[in-house]
């Protein structure tokens, strides 16, 4: 369940999944909150090897490669959603690498190229359609 409320159209919490469990894989996790005070959660492993077809980019299970995996997984939730139904949509992450790589663009991707640039494509196509926000 979900702990936060928003007064968004759809606020999403991208959640470290690494420090609720301790596992051998790195994991992601959104949770997405509505106006109307319904909830969905979505959560999955990070994928690294190419040949799932799942993949989205990333080479190795770690902490960025989730919190990037769970930007990616969100947003391509939120690029099925209605167009013109979600006018505002928010990101919140405690993720400081994310915000400055999809948000302001402020650094330059030395890791993680593959799955950084599948999530900005995503972010920039779901941006065209709502007011998307990261923080």
């Amino acid at each position: 369940m979900c702990d936060t409320t928003f007064n968004d159209d759809i606020a999403v919490d991208i959640i470290d999944t690494s420090l609720l469990v301790r596992r051998s894989e790195e994991e992601w996790g959104v949770c997405a909150h509505r106006s109307d005070n319904s909830e969905t959660s979505l959560w999955g492993p990070v994928v690294t090897d190419p040949a799932a077809f799942n993949w989205v980019g990333a080479p190795r299970p770690t902490n960025n490669s989730g919190e990037i995996s769970a930007i990616y997984h969100a947003l391509k939730w939120l690029s099925g959603s209605p167009r013109n139904m979600l006018p505002i949509l928010n990101l919140l992450t405690d993720s400081v690498f994310c915000v400055r790589h999809f948000g302001d663009n402020s650094i330059k991707a030395r890791f993680n190229k593959p799955i950084i640039q599948c999530g900005r494509h995503l972010f920039h196509d779901v941006r065209q359609h709502h007011h998307l926000f990261i923080s």
